[in-house]
């Protein structure tokens, strides 16, 4: 089941953090008034887990799966969608940022920049980013975004990010060299290729959570994930370049 997210919904939830990078969580009532689970992409697309479930397993269900995607993704803004396709109600499942296990928050005298070994120690131990200690950027830190869409809605109309917002690390996004390679390396539940990538440029002191991406719908994780706690500035997003699919 693929339903769009209709317009007046699509801002909300992309000021709600995302629960890994590219997607949310949450639960849609259905035309018919059947309440089903699944992810918000882009927060502009619903997908049921059981869709994704039964794509994991069978090459025939991936390839309807990713037809229905397409067509709820062609200039959405533009086109009219039939009522029959929308989700008429999205609720998430709530993650609060402020009472995640684990998270403290570290004092400004506690601000020091991560050298790439040190921060790739730091999420080793941590785990993933959800449950990581708020840490704070230093000076020159540079990190990325991969997504499926050219207007990812993660990015605001002042060129910054919104709360709650996954990246990773310059250095981390070394690794990948097409959109698969990304898919694989953050656990996506879509299989789509997130081949835009954009940069980000944060102020010093911008709050973060850094981990590792854990294995998650037949993905082998292990990427490091940044968490943009409260977003970024205005001016601090720039992109996105597109690489390879595969």
């Amino acid at each position: 089941m693929v339903l769009t997210v209709p317009i007046e919904l699509r801002r909300e939830l992309s000021h709600e953090p995302e629960y890994a990078m590219g997607y949310q969580i949450g639960r849609a009532k259905t035309p018919s008034g059947q309440i089903v689970r699944g992810y918000i992409l882009n927060s502009s697309v619903f997908v049921s887990v059981a869709d994704v479930s039964r794509a994991d397993k069978d090459h025939n269900a991936m390839f309807l799966l990713n037809l229905g995607l397409l067509g709820s993704t062609i200039d959405l803004a533009r086109t009219s969608v039939p009522s029959e396709n929308q989700a008429r109600v999205i609720d998430l499942e709530p993650r609060p940022l402020s009472s995640l296990k684990g998270v403290i928050t570290i004092k400004a005298a506690e601000l020091r920049n991560f050298s790439t070994r040190l921060e790739e120690a730091l999420a080793g131990k941590t785990g993933a980013a959800k449950d990581a200690p708020i840490t704070i950027t230093g000076i020159g830190e540079i990190f990325k975004r991969f997504s499926h869409f050219k207007d990812d809605h993660r990015v605001t109309s002042g060129r910054g990010l919104t709360k709650g917002t996954f990246t990773t690390t310059a250095a981390d996004a070394l690794n990948v060299h097409t959109g698969m390679d990304a898919v694989h390396r953050y656990a996506l539940p879509d299989k789509r290729p997130a081949n835009k990538r954009f940069t980000i440029s944060p102020p010093q002191r911008t709050s973060l959570q850094r981990g590792v991406a854990q294995p998650a719908y037949g993905e082998s994780g292990g990427g490091i994930e940044v968490i943009f706690v409260d977003g970024s500035p205005d001016d601090t997003v720039t992109g996105p370049e597109v690489i390879p699919e595969r």
